[in-house]
Parts: structure tokens; C-alpha cells; sequence
């Protein structure tokens, strides 16, 4: 029978072995219906949401309709990687709407949207 010191120093020794050995490769499965590519936009959405964003953009923005959604949509799509206007159809792909609290307008209403500016609202912006 092994002594309680004997047992401790094999325990620890199994341990700095488990510690030290090779990490075995993870593997990583969807088995969810739900699952949604860039759902990291849940961490960008929530915020927003809370803070009013499209309700505030609402209230600040004269370019109709729905400025609140737009600027949202634009902000997500940003955050999603977005470079250009036609990137931002990518929020509306799987159940990426889901995740956002806002309805996802189309690139084509967002370069309508942004094409509204004039040269003076944007210098006031900048």
C-alpha cells in the first residue's frame, strides 16, 4: 500500500504530465440549426440597442425613411468587416438577422441612403 506522500508525488506527477504533453487538436462542430456566422455582432447589437442607436438616429438624421435602421445596418456591417456598401449584404445571409434588433436594409437603400447627404451635412459630420 502506497503511503499518502507516494500517492501525492504520482498525483503531481501525473498532473505535470498532463500539463506538459502534447495538446491534442480541437474539434470544432455546428450541430446547431441556429448558428449563425459572425455572431460576435450580438456583442455590437446588444449596445446599440440599449443606447438607442436607431432610435436616436431617428430623431437626429432628416434623410427618410428609416435613417435608424440604415445607420444601423452600416455600423454592423462595419463591424462584420464590411469595405464597401455591397459587403453589407452579408447581414442578411442565415439567421444573421436574428442576432440584431433591427430590421437589415439592403446595400441598395443604403447607397440611396448615404448617395442623400449633401456635400454640407457631410462637412458638418466630419
Amino acid at each position: 500500500m502506497d503511503s499518502p506522500k507516494n500517492q501525492f508525488a504520482r498525483s503531481e506527477r501525473h498532473l505535470f504530465d498532463a500539463i506538459f504533453e502534447q495538446p491534442v487538436a480541437p474539434v470544432v462542430m455546428f450541430d446547431d440549426d441556429h448558428a449563425v456566422a459572425d455572431a460576435g455582432l450580438a456583442l455590437v447589437s446588444v449596445p446599440s440597442e440599449m443606447l438607442g442607436l436607431e432610435i436616436l438616429v431617428e430623431e437626429l438624421v432628416e434623410v427618410h425613411p428609416f435613417p435608424g435602421r440604415r445607420v444601423a445596418t452600416l455600423a454592423h456591417a462595419m463591424v462584420a468587416g464590411a469595405q464597401c456598401i455591397d459587403d453589407a449584404d452579408l447581414l442578411r445571409s442565415g439567421s444573421t438577422s436574428g442576432v440584431l434588433a433591427h430590421k437589415v436594409m439592403a446595400p441598395s437603400t443604403l447607397g440611396t441612403f448615404l448617395r442623400a447627404f449633401t456635400n454640407g451635412t457631410q462637412t458638418v459630420i466630419a
